[in-house]
């Protein structure tokens, strides 16, 4: 059995790890697929899980057809995606709110750290009654590198006054885990629709079936939090 794990605190992505937003987002990028008929490398999207807008433009340019107008496929996508979230309701993760609530209750330093720009990020928290619980953010127009780069974890460790090394980050994508080994924080991977390569899970500090499993960790002591 693993040693307890010995954090001040966490560092916590948003879509696919509090907000079951990575599917949608997915049907949004197919959609654009099939209106404007340019498609992208088969199992490509799962690479731009975590990452910003403008670093997933700039990936695009790199691997789409020539003749693609990536600024009119990225308009559909980015319309039929908004009309998603700003219509239907935002789709809270199983166990998110009580792994936050169980933060608050604790004064469990944490900051969120997401790719998604400020604005957007805050609507979203919202619509679904999550951004009581988060009153830190990094967004990712705050920072000059997306995920994978440990920009955003680097900055979360900032605003929280901690070393990164004291942290826990929680994420869905690898992406985003990247990053967090990038920034030197610990790393714990919670699965969503995105695919991991074994090389970077077999680097994660822990793996947690989901949030309840993550709350159940805490509670259990098997992360343990120095104050």
């Amino acid at each position: 059995m693993d040693a307890p794990l010995q954090i001040c605190g966490f560092l916590i992505d948003m879509d696919g790890l509090l907000l079951d937003t990575e599917r949608v987002s997915q049907r949004c990028w197919e959609t654009a697929e099939r209106e404007t008929g340019f498609f992208m490398p088969e199992g490509y999207y799962h690479t731009l899980i975590g990452q910003s807008m403008t670093s997933i433009e700039q990936r695009l340019y790199e691997v789409m057809d020539s003749s693609c107008d990536i600024q009119e496929f990225l308009r559909v996508a980015t319309r039929v995606y908004m009309d998603a979230v700003v219509k239907d309701v935002v789709p809270v993760k199983s166990g998110a709110r009580e792994f936050l609530e169980y933060l608050d209750n604790s004064g469990i330093p944490r900051c969120l750290a997401t790719s998604t720009e400020r604005d957007l990020c805050q609507h979203k928290l919202e619509r679904c009654g999550l951004i009581k619980h988060l009153p830190l953010r990094v967004c990712g127009d705050d920072v000059e590198q997306s995920k994978p780069a440990p920009d955003i974890y680097l900055a979360a460790s900032r605003k929280l006054g901690l070393n990164p090394e004291t942290l826990l980050v929680l994420e869905d994508s690898q992406n985003g885990l990247v990053a967090g080994m990038a920034a030197g924080c610990k790393t714990a991977h919670v699965p969503d629709v995105g695919r991991v390569s074994l090389e970077v899970q077999v680097k994660t500090d822990r793996i947690y079936r989901d949030l309840h499993e993550v709350l159940n960790s805490l509670e259990r002591e098997d992360i343990s939090i120095l104050h």
